[in-house]
């Protein structure tokens, strides 16, 4: 993990409200696993629809499995260090999301990133362990 990258990423994305093609959880998390290393393609959609859509097309039912294919067996999110990826479930995409572990679960929303206590998540995965 490179500390220093992490921290100009939270700086870059910190007032950078949500937006679903430009500025997504998805896009935030890829940018926090860079920090160690890991270069993830994130797709463009147009809709939530979409995306749910091509999830499915990869042979996952949720954002959950396709996290699990990429990253495997998730973590409590107690165990998860800083720069880990966040989950916090919701049905189907509506409502779920990704963000970053730091002490807080951070995730991005309308008004940029939003700190939440790391009991509203679910698990998290190590983006060491992307096998994309």
């Amino acid at each position: 993990m490179k500390y220093q990258q992490f921290y100009a990423v939270l700086d870059e994305w910190r007032e950078r409200p949500y937006d679903f093609v430009e500025a997504n959880c998805c896009q935030f998390a890829a940018d926090i696993a860079r920090c160690s290393g890991v270069d993830i393609k994130v797709r463009r959609f147009e809709t939530p629809e979409a995306a749910a859509k091509w999830i499915k097309k990869q042979g996952c039912r949720s954002l959950y499995h396709y996290l699990v294919k990429l990253f495997g067996k998730p973590v409590a999110p107690l165990q998860a260090s800083r720069g880990f990826i966040a989950y916090r479930k919701g049905e189907g995409l509506d409502g779920s999301a990704i963000g970053a572990i730091e002490r807080k679960a951070l995730f991005v929303g309308s008004n940029g990133l939003i700190e939440l206590p790391l009991s509203a998540c679910a698990c998290a995965f190590d983006p060491g362990k992307y096998r994309g």
